[in-house]
């Protein structure tokens, strides 16, 4: 969240929020680090000991016992009516010495709650910090993540403006058509010229015009001027950026590629085509070299 949050940026109230956030459960997990320290030492610890030496004793002193009182017992049976009272009452005496053992142990075992109940009361205790921090720490998040909202709410919505490419096709079809136009006033200034030398003889002005060969290349200098004309005004667009069709309907190019426009849908999409192919393609992956009519 935090790294999430500094990528948005403090002026973003939803990268704030996010940074905010972080910390919090930041936060949380270092309480919960405590919180697992405490019951180990306090709770896990004093139990664990419990049952490794208080719980082990009275188990040792059970079998201990068990075996005393089986001894007991043989030794009884085997004397029939007249038992050896040596060994009866030596078998008696360690049977009865196990089972005050064992007593003890038990009652020593009970008489240690409060040590017991004490280990309880720390894991409880423990686990209420933990909750009191982490409703702590949630609440102070909440407190600023609602003053995050109401700034984010009053804030102005900002409108999107789509990008427009800069045409730089008017000026070179007006350098063309200028070109053309001196093209043609060159042309009929020369024939002016001629005309106004043949003024004073008819016959002359005939002659010149019929057998000087060097004015005939005139004719076709002026007539190659529509035909680029022509092809200069057919609207066209070069490709800034290589676009790849995601579908049919769209055009694919790369970047330097020259495409006839074929109309405007809308104000993010031309048609145009390319290589004997139509289709669609974004208005501000082109430069428009003439624009459309």
């Amino acid at each position: 969240m935090i790294k999430h949050g500094n990528d948005l940026g403090h002026d973003s109230c939803l990268g704030e929020a996010l940074i905010d956030s972080g910390e919090a459960y930041k936060q949380m997990a270092e309480i919960k680090y405590s919180l697992e320290d405490s019951v180990k030492q306090n709770f896990l610890d004093p139990f664990t000991a419990m049952q490794n030496r208080d719980l082990k004793e009275i188990n040792h002193h059970l079998k201990k016992l068990e075996g005393r009182r089986l001894d007991f017992d043989c030794k009884k049976r085997k004397g029939g009516s007249r038992p050896n009272e040596d060994d009866l009452h030596a078998a008696e005496d360690k049977f009865v010495e196990s089972k005050n053992l064992a007593e003890n142990a038990m009652v020593n075992f009970l008489n240690s709650d409060a040590e017991h109940v004490s280990a309880m009361y720390e894991l409880v205790s423990a686990e209420l910090v933990y909750h009191q921090e982490a409703c702590r720490i949630l609440s102070n998040l909440q407190t600023r993540l609602e003053t995050k909202r109401s700034q984010a709410a009053s804030r102005p919505k900002s409108e999107h403006v789509p990008f427009r490419p800069v045409v730089r096709g008017a000026s070179k079809s007006s350098s063309i058509s200028s070109d053309q136009s001196g093209a043609r006033f060159g042309a009929s200034a020369g024939a002016g010229a001629i005309g106004g030398a043949g003024g004073g003889s008819g016959g002359d002005a005939w002659r010149l015009s019929a057998n000087d060969k060097s004015h005939e290349p005139a004719g076709p200098a002026i007539s190659v001027k529509p035909r680029l004309q022509a092809k200069s005004g057919t609207p066209t667009c070069r490709a800034l950026f290589t676009f790849t069709a995601e579908n049919n309907t769209e055009l694919a190019f790369d970047e330097g590629d020259v495409i006839q426009l074929i109309a405007q849908v809308d104000e993010n999409w031309f048609e145009g085509e390319l290589k004997g192919k139509r289709g669609f393609f974004p208005v501000n992956y082109v430069e428009v070299i003439v624009p459309l009519p």
